[in-house]
């Protein structure tokens, strides 16, 4: 494979579009000092990016564009005797330049570029072109210099270069892994952590819904002793108020009874005044009687009245009671919403962890 034409667009001293013919064998370019034949070298490695700017003895990129013109770009694309053709195009910016490759008229890369000329032993660093001046330094050189140049030329050395950097990839993956296999053991170390986290939250969630459940129906239990309480309350207050209507019910009756007793009692005095003392003793013993009677009646109606208030009272504390155990159930609630929030960042952490470790394996 050898260069069969070069097409030179504002390069340098090249202002026109030039193309060169390159023939089969030796192609000679003659010409008078700074009639820009070493231009034409230099094209060839501005193209194929075989050296830089400074060795193109310039300065910026940019200075590579030809000044006599409008035209802010220049190019320069190589054709091969094998269809290949590498072309690159440079254009001013104003933030300095923008260089583009094009391998067969498409858009490239430098590397992809590399790779496809190294297939073909034209790399960089090889002497794919002899300059003005390296044939006197190669017979003036050390017989090592001399060497690697040889080397070079026979691309012994390009093997070496990627050798040593298969060397420095394999270094590199080798220091992945170590670093991998470290975070692998963390990860594990870490993994046992959440497995232990995770029986003791699944331990703790069974103990809570169970000790919830007993609560429920401890809840439950107490809810219905203080309804049958308040049942058995309500009853008794029914009866007494019963027990109350009937005694007053009888109280009446004995006040009436104590009203014709009285209307008798004075009748009797009349009558206690014109009688013997046997008659005298006998009335006062029925009038003794009868106030006993009224005594136990009032009594009984007393001890109605404070087993009413007594009554009262056990309701109001039966009805506090039953708000505490509301605010008690509510609460209970609230700790059951709180801690199911707190398994479900904790499963979301397992699950994080998770994803992580198998992203670190995927990428050992």
């Amino acid at each position: 494979m050898y260069i069969s034409k070069l097409e030179i667009d504002n390069f340098k001293s090249f202002a026109n579009r030039t193309e060169i013919p390159f023939l089969e064998g030796f192609t000679t370019v003659s010409g008078p000092n700074g009639s820009g034949k070493s231009n034409i070298i230099d094209s060839i490695l501005f193209s194929l990016g075989l050296s830089t700017s400074k060795t193109l003895r310039a300065d910026r990129l940019f200075h590579l564009i030809n000044t006599h013109n409008k035209k802010n770009e220049a190019s320069v694309k190589v054709h091969f005797s094998n269809g290949l053709s590498v072309t690159r195009k440079i254009k001013k910016a104003s933030g300095g330049y923008i260089s583009n490759y094009y391998l067969n008229d498409r858009l490239s890369t430098l590397g992809d570029i590399h790779d496809e000329l190294s297939s073909h032993n034209i790399s960089p660093g090889c002497y794919n072109v002899m300059m003005q001046g390296d044939v006197t330094n190669i017979i003036n050189i050390s017989a090592n210099e001399r060497r690697k140049i040889i080397d070079e030329i026979a691309g012994v050395a390009d093997f070496d270069r990627r050798i040593e950097q298969a060397k420095r990839e394999l270094e590199t993956v080798e220091q992945r892994v170590e670093k991998s296999g470290l975070i692998l053991g963390e990860i594990d170390y870490r993994l046992c952590q959440l497995e232990e986290e995770r029986e003791h939250a699944l331990k703790y969630k069974a103990v809570r819904e169970e000790k919830q459940e007993l609560e429920n129906k401890l809840h439950v239990v107490r809810y219905f002793e203080i309804k049958n309480s308040f049942e058995r309350l309500h009853e008794s207050i029914l009866d007494a108020n019963k027990s109350r209507k009937e005694e007053e019910k009888k109280l009446e009756q004995v006040l009436e009874k104590l009203g014709e007793s009285s209307k008798k009692h004075a009748e009797l005095s009349e009558l206690i005044k014109n009688k013997g003392e046997d008659e005298q003793i006998e009335i006062k013993k029925r009038v003794e009687t009868f106030k006993g009677l009224i005594s136990r009646k009032q009594d009984s109606i007393r001890l109605s009245e404070k087993q009413e208030q007594t009554n009262l009272k056990n309701i109001e504390n039966i009805k506090t009671n039953i708000k505490e155990l509301k605010e008690k159930i509510e609460s209970s609630n609230h700790n059951i919403e709180e801690k199911n929030l707190e398994i479900k960042g904790a499963k979301n952490s397992i699950n994080g962890q998770k994803q992580e470790l198998e992203r670190l394996l995927n990428e050992v």
